[in-house]
């Protein structure tokens, strides 16, 4: 089952894929859930007006605290420094700084340290990198999804929280309910390759790193000692009271490439699970 107040329209198809003969239920519709007797107004402006108009109302009306959406993280920043640069007690949440920032800065607003919050209005959160979306999950137990576009990433990834993580990759693959492998079942055909696609590209050659954990393209697991090839009873010690990993790591249609060994003589890992449970669906892993 799947429970969402916020999933948009071009999202519900992927989540369709991954279930098996889905039924929805809405709880209301988007037009009921007004606040009762709570008034709304609007005005019609050009957009070389908005701010004029928005320096006017905030100067001749009385409030309390005022929450001001736009579209994106650049102009909810620039927004806010025009708001401060008139005197305004203004402040900028959005997914353009980190958690703890926005965290501090919601406080600010919630303490009334500042009247005015400039957020975002839209129902997902844009990251620069895959990793800079990992890193903004709370370490708590309450599952997160992270929706990665097609496209080339060249990044390092690493999964330490303990809640269960998916990162589902955008794809037309498999077609018509297919499985993965039964796209190409001529070994001697390249592997169809997904529309999204991660790099990290290492090799640890001449002990260049002190481990080959290090050279993976994603690491899961709760700490950097629990990664490294070989941890274990048998291996490197992995310090006592050391956590669980990630309960239930998932990862749909993206393919993991670490392609360092045609240049080097090393080992060369596309990824490494520990102390975690981890699957992969209709995924490509390549590495030496």
């Amino acid at each position: 089952m799947m429970f969402s107040a916020t999933l948009s329209d071009e999202v519900k198809p992927i989540c369709k894929k991954f279930m098996q003969n889905p039924t929805e239920h809405y709880v209301d519709e988007d037009t009921k859930l007004t606040l009762h007797g709570l008034q709304q107004y609007y005005i019609k402006l050009e957009e070389r007006e908005k701010n004029r108009k928005l320096n006017e109302l905030l100067d001749d009306l009385q409030f309390n605290q005022v929450i001001i959406f736009v579209k994106s993280t650049l102009r909810a920043t620039e927004l806010d420094k025009l708001l401060r640069e008139c005197n305004f007690p203004s402040i900028a949440v959005h997914s353009g700084v980190s958690q703890e920032e926005r965290i501090r800065r919601y406080k600010e607003f919630k303490d009334f340290n500042k009247r005015i919050c400039v957020a975002t209005d839209s129902k997902r959160a844009h990251f620069s990198s895959i990793q800079a979306a990992i890193n903004s999950l709370p370490d708590t137990d309450v599952p997160a999804v992270i929706l990665i576009a097609p496209g080339n990433y060249t990044e390092q990834l690493n999964v330490t929280r303990h809640g269960a993580l998916t990162l589902l990759g955008m794809s037309d693959s498999p077609h018509e309910g297919r499985l993965y492998a039964d796209l190409a079942t001529d070994l001697s055909s390249p592997a169809p390759e997904n529309e999204v696609q991660v790099w990290h590209n290492a090799a640890n050659y001449q002990a260049r790193f002190p481990d080959n954990a290090f050279t993976s393209v994603l690491s899961v697991g709760p700490t950097l000692n629990a990664t490294l090839t070989g941890a274990g009873p048998t291996g490197f010690a992995v310090p006592e009271g050391t956590p669980f990993g990630n309960v239930d790591f998932r990862a749909y249609n993206i393919d993991f490439r670490n392609d360092e060994f045609p240049r080097a003589n090393g080992p060369a890992h596309a990824v490494g699970v520990s102390r975690a449970n981890a699957g992969f669906y209709s995924c490509g892993l390549y590495s030496y």
